[in-house]
């Protein structure tokens, strides 16, 4: 069952009902006393914003890898903050997500690949172990991506050539021995795809109370609307 991650929270928020919640709905329009029609809101906001944005932008943009990966990184932190009701990103909950619902990220990386993360606190460097593909994915793609605008030097983005056709990630060698994880974001995103749309299954059915109530505090939280499963 998923413990829903509990520490005093901030204050929940409270937009203008008459902003935008999804391409067809203002916040206004949302009703706390139907849990399904919250629900089917949600799907509508992610599938449109999200979804539909990358399949538009990669029929009609050139060199898009990167702008798709961008949206992947952003999926996965929504996902994953619903999912454990989580009040902020949080990199193990992320990872965990990754493996929870994407086997191919728990594939190991043996010898670790050694990169560096900057403690702001002690203002120094410090060696990051790599030790699987939810890891490098975390580091050097979510927070490459978030912290730096790029993807750090140990990933790649790649299509089928590459990383193999119907994989989204692999591992591989180049030069002198030196090694990178390469992942191609279209697969990524049809991948995530169907994980939200399993989700919002989830959701709906009332047998899922555990999951249904972590949605329930990460809306309220995020959102300011109270709803009840």
């Amino acid at each position: 069952m998923l413990a829903p991650h509990r520490t005093k929270r901030r204050p929940s928020a409270r937009p203008n009902p008459e902003k935008a919640f999804s391409k067809d709905r203002r916040y206004g329009d949302l009703n706390p006393r139907n849990f399904d029609s919250i629900i089917r809101a949600f799907e509508r906001r992610v599938l449109h914003w999200y979804f539909f944005q990358a399949k538009e932008i990669k029929e009609k943009v050139q060199a898009q890898g990167f702008i798709i990966t961008q949206i992947a990184c952003t999926i996965i932190d929504v996902l994953s903050q619903y999912v454990y009701n989580l009040q902020e990103s949080d990199g193990n909950y992320y990872k965990r997500f990754l493996k929870e619902h994407i086997a191919e990220f728990n594939g190991f990386i043996d010898p670790p690949i050694k990169s560096f993360t900057y403690l702001k606190r002690d203002r120094k460097w410090k060696v990051e172990e790599i030790r699987d593909f939810a890891d490098a994915f975390w580091h050097a793609f979510r927070c490459g991506v978030v912290h730096n605008a790029m993807i750090l030097d140990y990933g790649r983005i790649s299509g089928e050539d590459i990383v193999g056709k119907g994989r989204i990630v692999c591992l591989r060698t180049w030069g002198n021995g030196e090694r990178e994880v390469a992942v191609n974001p279209f697969e990524l995103m049809d991948r995530l795809e169907e994980v939200f749309r399993n989700y919002i299954g989830q959701l709906l059915d009332p047998k899922n109370k555990q999951l249904r109530r972590n949605f329930s505090d990460k809306f309220y939280l995020s959102f300011g609307l109270r709803i009840v499963p």
